[in-house]
């Protein structure tokens, strides 16, 4: 009966064995699969990130072929009326003026007539006057104009100035 017993336990043993190396071998080819599918997750995140960097250059291209640039060549002033004018050119696309904010200084912005649209290579005044003591040639002062683009990008250029020498100090989207 021992032998009989031996025997069982040698059959259960080597079932044991081939149970274990078939639960290996499934955990290697489970092992490999998930390889497998981490490198395929790995080219995909690549894909999508190569994807990701083209839009963002192209959202910039376009960004750039739309892109205003306002500069001041220079300005004018009549000291004994207290006026001010302010040559303001576009060497950029299309632009939209919407406003002019006197940020500082003692002048008046007047004849805004805005909204405006200036074209490229084009140029308009924006005039003021003194409302101080002050000679127009010395007065000091800082305008904010907000304008966009042809695809709605907000900018705001800053000028600042005393008396006729005005120079654009920044320019920044909103």
């Amino acid at each position: 009966m021992g032998n009989k017993t031996d025997t069982a336990n040698l059959i259960f043993q080597i079932i044991q064995a081939i149970g274990a190396v078939g639960t290996f071998g499934a955990f290697l080819f489970l092992f490999k699969k998930n390889k497998e599918a981490q490198g395929q997750i790995e080219k995909l995140s690549n894909i999508a990130e190569k994807i990701e960097f083209q839009s963002e250059l192209n959202e910039k291209r376009l960004k750039l072929s739309v892109m205003p640039k306002l500069f001041t060549n220079g300005g004018s002033t009549r000291g004994y009326e207290g006026e001010l004018q302010i040559n303001l050119g576009n060497k950029g696309e299309r632009a939209y003026l919407k406003e002019f904010i006197l940020e500082s200084g003692d002048i008046e912005i007047h004849n805004e007539h805005l909204p405006w649209e200036m074209d490229k290579d084009s140029a308009r005044k924006i005039m003021a006057r003194s409302n101080g003591a002050a000679n127009i040639n010395d007065t000091a002062y800082r305008i904010k104009i907000i304008y966009h683009d042809e695809i709605g990008t907000i900018y705001n250029c800053l000028i600042e100035g005393t008396g006729g020498n005005p120079k654009v100090i920044q320019t920044r989207e909103m």
